[in-house]
This record gives C-alpha cells, structure tokens and sequence, in this order.
C-alpha cells in the first residue's frame, strides 16, 4: 500500500456580507514507505474562488493550476453533500 500526504493551506476573506473570496495552495505527496514520502516526486496546486451565499445554496467561480494539470476552472451552484 502507499502513504499519501495531502496537505492544503485556505485563506478565505468575507466582504459585502455574502461574498467570499479564498485562495489555497496544497502539495499531493505518495510513495510506499515513510522514509521516502518526502524525497519523491509532489503535485503542487494553487487556486482561487470567488463564491456567493444564495437562496439556493453558493454560487462558485474557481480557477486553479497544478504542475500536471496546468490551469483549470470550474462553477458550481448549490450545496456538496
């Protein structure tokens, strides 16, 4: 089996009372013992969203570059469940 690390660091700032802007950054580490999960290869990951509070759940607006993927975005409305 392998170890994975995920770790992610999100900073979020309310403004006008229902926006939101956030900015995260995170690392993907994974190999098959611990002595090594730090010296291999990682994925770095950087973003930024916009989001909106409303009637029907938030309104999401990101976009987000990785060192495999390159930039990507996405929206979504609505809650996760």
């Amino acid at each position: 089996t392998k170890l994975t690390l995920v770790p992610q660091l999100d900073f979020r700032y309310r403004f006008l009372r229902k926006n939101y802007a956030t900015a995260r950054a995170g690392v993907f580490m994974r190999d098959y013992t611990l002595k090594y999960l730090f010296l291999g290869s990682k994925v770095y990951a950087f973003g930024a969203e916009y989001a909106r509070q409303t009637i029907v759940g938030p309104l999401r607006v990101a976009v987000q570059w990785c060192n495999i993927t390159e930039f990507t975005a996405y929206a979504s409305i609505g809650f996760n469940f």
